[in-house]
């Protein structure tokens, strides 16, 4: 029996269970479920628009699963910075990166007015 529109065969998303064409690869399926389960699009750390990547919150390679609760959408930035740290390490280094930022930023102003 021929199929009549090939494009309508489709087997069920593993995590989702939502049915996805077959020859969309892994990355796009990714993207789709991000789409659905995070329709703001935006980066789960820094809230920057349009999150490219999917991100584990407990890293795989400390046993992390793939599941719902485990993965968040992320801009490439947060994930590659994030890389295996828990989320409670990398929250502090953001924290110590803002602290540090403020700092150089109040420096500037104190010796912006003392030139003045």
């Amino acid at each position: 029996m021929l199929l009549d529109n090939p494009t309508q065969i489709s087997f069920q998303d593993y995590y989702t269970g939502l049915p996805v064409p077959i020859g969309v690869n892994k990355s796009q399926r990714q993207r789709a479920r991000l789409a659905q389960l995070y329709p703001d699009g935006r980066c789960s750390y820094c809230g920057m628009p349009a999150a490219a990547t999917l991100d584990h919150v407990v890293p795989r390679a400390k046993r992390g699963g793939n599941g719902d609760k485990n993965c968040v959408p992320c801009c490439t930035t947060c994930n590659h910075d994030k890389g295996q740290l828990s989320l409670l390490r990398y929250l502090l280094m953001l924290a110590q990166r803002t602290d540090n930022k403020r700092r150089q930023v109040e420096q500037s102003r104190f010796w912006m007015r003392m030139a003045a």
